[in-house]
């Protein structure tokens, strides 16, 4: 629902008996949401703005497309463009369809692979249903299988990762839910130290690099290292 519509319809019919109506239309509105709703209409003006963030592209009937063989159990024919450039042919189970950072994914069973797999509708170059149908398990449930997750992408073991980020972007990272485990601790210099279990991987390290040359790695080793031949 816009605001901004809603003012200047109330602007418009001001002093008038529309007025009311308009002004009970919005009441009824607020009384179908959740929970209680509070609104001044006199304080909605022009002086509020959302910025936009960056997206990618994402053709309309692909995401129809993939939507409706999610409610359908419709396995797809999918050619797809990997993170890395190259071009490869799937079939695949969609389950469920996730908005992320600008763009929609797929979380869908790999056959091939015999594992659920995240697939940008961006990167579809094609996409089509075979007319095969399939069940989806009884227990899956979206956000159980991205609970553990750094982003989007995760690996099937869990890693303990512990961080120390330098005084000088502490109030920044302190002031953000960056993982739904993460536990935070003031040390007596400024810095903050970080922890939190996740399954991420790729995402995780693009992030820590982000942050250079004010965070470091304490744990694991294998993420410490990974960090370092990625700066090297």
């Amino acid at each position: 629902f816009s605001f901004s519509i809603a003012r200047k319809l109330l602007e418009r019919f001001e002093g008038t008996p529309l007025e009311l109506d308009m002004r009970s239309v919005l009441a009824k509105i607020a009384d179908s949401l959740r929970g209680t709703v509070s609104l001044d209409l006199e304080s909605l003006t022009d002086q509020f703005t959302v910025l936009a963030e960056d997206h990618a592209r994402v053709e309309p009937a692909v995401w129809q497309r993939a939507g409706r063989a999610i409610n359908q159990r419709e396995r797809l024919r999918v050619r797809y463009q990997r993170f890395d450039g190259t071009i490869r042919d799937y079939l695949l189970e969609p389950y469920h369809l996730v908005a992320y950072h600008g763009n929609w994914y797929l979380l869908a069973l790999n056959s091939a692979a015999g594992r659920i797999e995240t697939f940008a509708l961006s990167r579809c170059r094609s996409l089509a249903g075979t007319g095969q149908h399939f069940a989806r398990p009884v227990g899956f449930h979206a956000p159980a299988f991205f609970k553990d997750a750094f982003g989007i992408s995760q690996a099937d073991k869990p890693w303990q990762v512990r961080l120390i980020f330098a005084r000088e972007v502490a109030t920044y990272i302190r002031e953000r839910v960056w993982h739904t485990s993460q536990e935070l601790r003031q040390r007596r210099d400024g810095s903050l130290e970080m922890h939190f279990e996740t399954s991420g991987r790729k995402e995780l390290t693009r992030w820590i690099l982000s942050w250079m040359p004010h965070v470091r790695v304490l744990a694991p080793l294998k993420l410490r290292d990974q960090v370092r031949e990625r700066m090297r």
